[in-house]
């Protein structure tokens, strides 16, 4: 089956990293890299 979409759903703690509050730099080039590694393997439009 191949998917044509995907829908990624974050929350406070995925983007905070080990931070209390706010973004976490890390944490979300961590997120993106995964984002596009996934967009590498053909799910995108």
């Amino acid at each position: 089956m191949r998917y044509n979409r995907i829908v990624v759903k974050l929350s406070g703690g995925a983007v905070s990293g080990d931070k209390d509050w706010g973004f976490d730099s890390d944490a979300l080039n961590h997120i993106a890299d995964e984002v596009i590694d996934v967009y590498g393997l053909g799910i995108h439009r």
